[in-house]
């Protein structure tokens, strides 16, 4: 259970969300990133709590500013760390895309706020007309609902998603999403549900907001709904 070699600290820990089944119960809570692999390979983690190896997590990693990132992965070991009451765990990432990987080898803690925010934000609302099968899971009256559902995306676009479900959701909902988006990549995000309209007697249309989506991840939505508006010229 050895840190590798080309661990990079930071000089302060990173503050990062988690959401992961622990101890056969889905949590949701805080912990911190004390460094990552240039490699790529995975991270350095801090919590107040313990859990086994190959337990799966989603990590919001607080960067700069506004600025975050989602990363997927599973635990390779967990330790006693020496403060008391916490615990060291090596955190592998999976599926960590080229994009990412740059984002890490050159991040640095006291970079400035991005000077295209401005266009940034208009190109954020470019939405795309497509049809794509939706794995969900909803959070509600504090609970996470056991089990996974299907959903059809309507339209797709920086700020969020139009979908159409067979299931009666309620505004003001939160949602973890699990979008494909060709070429073997998949999107993660939570949302919360902004407004429900009946279709006919079994199904439901339903507007999504994206919520703490990283700057990353939201540039990825807008690169996949521009490709396609593209594609139809």
């Amino acid at each position: 259970m050895e840190v590798g070699s080309d661990m990079v600290f930071f000089p302060e820990a990173l503050e990062a969300v988690f959401q992961g089944e622990i101890g056969g119960f889905w949590r949701t809570g805080r912990l911190s990133v004390a460094g990552w692999d240039e490699s790529g390979k995975g991270a350095l983690l801090s919590a107040d709590f313990e859990a086994p190896a190959g337990t799966s997590l989603l990590l919001s990693v607080h960067l700069t500013g506004r600025d975050s990132m989602n990363l997927m992965g599973h635990l390779e070991w967990c330790r006693p760390a020496p403060e008391q009451g916490f615990y060291e765990l090596y955190f592998v990432f999976d599926n960590l895309t080229a994009s990412d990987r740059e984002r890490m080898r050159t991040f640095r803690q006291d970079r400035p706020e991005s000077l295209a925010a401005a266009a940034h934000e208009k190109r954020r609302f470019l939405r795309v007309d497509k049809s794509l099968d939706v794995e969900y899971q909803v959070y509600s009256n504090n609970v996470w609902a056991q089990g996974k559902g299907q959903m059809e995306t309507l339209d797709i676009g920086g700020g969020g998603v139009k979908l159409r479900t067979s299931q009666a959701l309620e505004s003001n909902n939160f949602i973890y999403l699990n979008i494909p988006m060709g070429k073997q990549e998949t999107f993660y995000s939570m949302g919360k549900v902004v407004w429900v309209r009946p279709l006919d007697n079994n199904h439901f249309e339903v507007g999504i907001k994206f919520v703490d989506l990283p700057q990353g991840e939201q540039d990825r939505v807008i690169r996949f709904v521009q490709a396609e508006l593209l594609e139809r010229v």
